[in-house]
């Protein structure tokens, strides 16, 4: 999933471009990825290749945010549409609406089986180091998203709780688009 501006200002919603080039070396690639899920950095159960996943989640949320634009086209030529649509995705709107509700549900689970609640970075510490992670301190809810269904699509039904609610999340969004 990119976006690409020309003079007409044109978005390509339903493109994943993910650079070869980190798969040129896969012995290398994978000693990286195995160190990296030791440390928790990426979902457990999760391979090399899911790296291909996380951004195929990416082009996902942005897929879903133009869809809640009235953008249903292949190409957006409109400059207010696209310009809206890119400051949205960009500053994390539906992720971050999706980690959210997501927390909420976890936690109304968590009380009503008499467990303690959870605060939001603990259950996204729970998906992966990079589903924790943040930028300049701002929350990376782009990546949680993406790390979730990483997690959930590796490990399914023992994913972690925020992961296996975002993906009802994003399941039921899908079906009302």
């Amino acid at each position: 999933q990119t976006i690409g501006a020309s003079q007409n200002y044109v978005a390509y919603l339903r493109r994943v471009h993910i650079s070869v080039n980190m798969f040129e070396d896969y012995d290398k690639l994978k000693k990286t990825y195995e160190r990296d899920l030791q440390t928790g950095y990426h979902p457990a159960n999760s391979t090399p290749e899911d790296i291909i996943v996380h951004e195929t989640a990416h082009a996902l949320d942005f897929y879903i945010s133009a869809q809640r634009y009235g953008i249903e086209e292949l190409v957006i030529d409109d400059f207010s549409k696209y310009t809206e649509l890119y400051n949205s995705w960009g500053n994390q709107t539906y992720a971050k609406e999706v980690v959210q509700k997501a927390v909420k549900q976890v936690n109304a689970n968590l009380k009503a089986n008499n467990l303690p609640e959870k605060t939001e970075e603990e259950l996204r510490r729970e998906i992966s180091g990079y589903a924790a992670s943040s930028k300049n301190g701002t929350i990376m809810y782009a990546e949680t998203f993406a790390e979730a269904l990483v997690d959930y699509l590796s490990n399914g039904n023992n994913a972690s709780s925020l992961s296996i609610e975002i993906y009802k999340i994003v399941q039921e969004d899908l079906k009302n688009i």
